[in-house]
């Protein structure tokens, strides 16, 4: 078995609340950043990881059990709670009872077109696959990175010409590409590492460098084209500053993530499948349920009010999600995770 490599769990756990962040503050100036970088960071770390030492019957195997086991099982998790949830607070004219919401849930989950975070394992799945034949059969680096953008380039302009989201998201592999196979290029040659997993302080110059870069790219795809990167409604910006400005929060990321390791990030990155794919679709109904509630709902008088409810969705969000976790690794439900 693979040894963790620390820093790859700290920048998973980075990533993941960059995730929330987004996702609690998508139209404002945080979560826009945010959106520029947080799934690409997920697919260049899953690059960096990516090895095609086994045939691709047992590379297959090792996929489906990390991926379309806990897609399945969390899936239905989803559905169940999506379901349950529309039945007992809107009930309405509009919003069917819980087995037809359920069922329709469930077509979604099959044929999976951007449906709920699950979206992202089955484009993980995807690239995983379409690397694998990559990487075991085009020996020639720059030729595999020349097909790798070239296909990219080739989803932009279908995007462009009106083209729609397809089957199991099909359509964000070949868009996806460019991050995973720029991690496998920093795995495979150490002589990228240097500037970024460095121990000298000039690395934390160069963070702050790349943070600066990619808060400028982000201004000026949202002024030129009205947004930054979206990959789930196949928004991409100006496709090279969109990919530069990923690949800056994406480094700043790995600099920062190589100085800061604390436990509590490091779990959250080693046990980022939960997090992932629970926290928008289960714990976010019931956090907003409750602050509105209480009288905090999306509107937000004063940027002091906006951090509180921010920050503090965010801090329960992670405190709910461990004990979620640790009831799944701790015990036999393991299984659902594709764990033995």
């Amino acid at each position: 078995m693979r040894e963790r490599v620390e820093w790859i769990d700290a920048a998973k756990g980075i990533g993941i609340l960059f995730v929330f962040l987004g996702h609690l503050v998508e139209k404002s100036w945080p979560g826009i950043w945010a959106y520029s970088f947080h799934l690409p960071l997920f697919f260049f770390l899953s690059g960096y990881l990516f090895s095609v030492k086994n045939d691709f019957k047992s590379f297959l195997k090792k996929k489906a059990k990390s991926l379309l086991i806990p897609y399945v099982t969390m899936g239905l998790v989803i559905c169940v709670f999506d379901a349950l949830w529309n039945h007992l607070l809107t009930k309405s004219n509009f919003h069917p009872p819980f087995l037809p919401r359920f069922l329709k849930d469930l077509v979604y989950l099959l044929l999976q077109v951007r449906f709920a975070t699950l979206w992202y394992l089955a484009v993980l799945l995807g690239v995983n696959i379409f690397a694998y034949f990559l990487v075991k059969y085009i020996k020639n680096k720059c030729a595999a990175i020349i097909i790798v953008i070239g296909l990219c380039i080739f989803g932009y302009f279908y995007y462009k010409w009106g083209g729609s989201s397809l089957i199991w998201n099909v359509d964000v592999i070949v868009m996806a590409m460019p991050f995973f196979l720029g991690g496998y290029l920093f795995q495979q040659y150490p002589i990228l590492q240097g500037p970024f997993l460095s121990k000298k302080i000039g690395s934390v110059s160069l963070a702050g460098l790349l943070f600066m870069v990619s808060q400028c790219l982000t201004f000026f795809n949202k002024e030129k084209t009205g947004f930054s990167l979206e990959m789930y409604y196949n928004k991409y910006g100006i496709l090279p500053v969109t990919y530069l400005c990923a690949f800056a929060g994406i480094l700043m990321t790995v600099i920062v993530a190589n100085h800061l390791k604390p436990k509590w990030l490091c779990y959250i990155g080693k046990n980022s499948l939960v997090y992932f794919l629970l926290h928008q679709a289960v714990i976010y109904p019931l956090l907003d349920f409750i602050y509105f509630r209480l009288g905090y709902g999306s509107t937000y008088t004063s940027t002091w009010r906006f951090i509180w409810v921010v920050s503090t969705k965010i801090g329960i969000t992670c405190i709910l999600l461990f004990f979620v976790n640790e009831l799944l690794i701790k015990t036999r439900l393991r299984v659902l995770l594709g764990k033995n």
